[in-house]
Formats: structure tokens, sequence, C-alpha cells
């Protein structure tokens, strides 16, 4: 089992991962604006999210920005697709600003 750190530079990449991998989704984000990154779309039957969490940076002050990290355990074999979107909840889509996508395929 290994564990595969992604980030805003791999936006749009096909990943590979074994059943039973993790794979970690870091994307900056500051959530005092009001926008966060909430997944959109992905096949739980292939794919788990196994938890999310915001970690404020470490020089940043009140307010300031940090990384949103999504888990996610491989645990069927297949492909599926993952979408991410930055966007302020209570205005729903229409205030979407960024999109993340990702395709992953489970090999057995």
């Amino acid at each position: 089992m290994s564990v595969v750190k992604l980030s805003r530079e791999d936006n749009g990449k096909l990943i590979e991962l074994r059943k039973g991998d993790m794979m970690i989704v870091s994307l900056q984000e500051m959530p005092t604006t009001g926008y966060r990154w909430t997944v959109d779309n992905f096949d739980d039957e292939i794919l788990r999210l196994q938890d999310q969490g915001f970690r404020v940076a470490s020089d940043a002050g009140i307010g300031g920005d940090g990384t949103r990290t999504f888990s996610f355990r491989a645990i069927a074999a297949g492909s599926v697709g993952l979408k991410l979107k930055l966007r302020r909840e209570w205005f729903g889509d229409a205030s979407i600003t960024e999109r993340y996508s990702l395709t992953i395929n489970v090999l057995q």
C-alpha cells in the first residue's frame, strides 16, 4: 500500500493507483474569503473519501491562507473521474472560480 500526494500542478492528470493505496490531494485555500474547495463528483464504489481538513500556513496571520487536504482510498479496480471545485457554498455553483479534476485508474 502506498500514498500518492498530489497538488495543484497535477490538475488534469491521469493517476494510477493500486487497490488499497491512499491518495492525498492538497490545494491552497483562503477560507475567510468564503471560497472553499469541495468535492464535486466521484464514484465512491472505486474511490472512498477518508478524510478532509484545513491547515493554516505556518507564516499566515489571522484570516490567512492554508491548505485544504482530501484523503481518498482506492477500494476497487476501475476508472473514476474526480472533480473538485473552489466556490462559496451559499452562492452555489455560480460562484465557482476554479476547478480541479483527475482521472484515476485503480489496478487490482
